[in-house]
């Protein structure tokens, strides 16, 4: 008895399509027009910059505040915005010197109308700070450093390291890793050990529900890092 062989064809499986998430850089951020749908601040139907105006008694920047608790006479705050913590800052310490750049034009036009005329507001670039060596005391950075990707946190944080003297302050995210992990739809990534690779003494306080209560990402990966020399 002869058994006929039956010859299947294999099936060519089609490619699946891998989605990317789009992820926000500094391109993003410098080039971010008004009418962005995108709001990080929930306040409605106003637009992304009144949302950071109106987020200035957000509780989160009283960490910043508390951790100014020391003596310094120059500050710089890298990624400011429309000047929330700058406005938050001025009172307490009214004699110490405020600086702020940001990639947004946008957001310094919005800074010079809301900021004393006596702090100092320009639009620049974070991998390349036009400042001289070691002028600051403090230099802050408030979910800033999440726009810079894995081939240029290197050189962002050594201008920082460059301009400081005393303490770094960032609000950023964590996550394992040096060059950065995809959190959301920003960087995350392991500041205490970037900074210690640079010489400080880090203290790092996790940020809760009570400290940032708009969001989950924030809750879940959400960090302040104080760094001293």
């Amino acid at each position: 008895m002869k058994i006929k062989v039956i010859k299947v064809k294999a099936i060519k499986e089609k490619p699946k399509k891998v989605e990317i998430k789009k992820v926000q850089g500094f391109d993003y951020w410098a080039k971010r027009p008004l009418n962005d749908p995108e709001k990080d601040w929930d306040y409605g139907e106003r637009d992304w910059l009144q949302g950071y105006v109106l987020s200035i008694e957000h509780p989160h920047r009283q960490l910043i505040l508390k951790a100014l608790d020391f003596e310094w006479a120059y500050l710089l705050e890298i990624g400011c915005n429309v000047g929330p913590n700058l406005a938050l800052i001025r009172p307490q310490w009214e004699n110490r010197a405020l600086f702020g750049i940001d990639a947004n034009p946008l957001a310094i036009g919005r800074a010079k109308g809301l900021l004393e005329a006596n702090i100092s507001v320009q639009t620049g670039d974070y991998n390349k700070l036009p400042y001289p060596d070691q002028y600051f005391d403090v230099v802050l950075a408030d979910a800033t450093l999440l726009y810079a990707g894995p081939k240029e946190i290197d050189q962002v944080l050594s201008e920082i390291n460059r301009v400081v003297k005393k303490k770094v302050i960032l609000v950023e995210r964590y996550a394992d890793s040096l060059k950065g992990e995809v959190v959301g739809h920003v960087w995350a990534r392991d500041y205490t050990r970037l900074l210690e690779n640079l010489g400080f003494t880090v203290h790092a306080t996790k940020l809760t529900e009570e400290m940032w209560p708009t969001s989950k990402n924030w809750i879940k990966y959400g960090y302040v890092w104080v760094a001293t020399r």
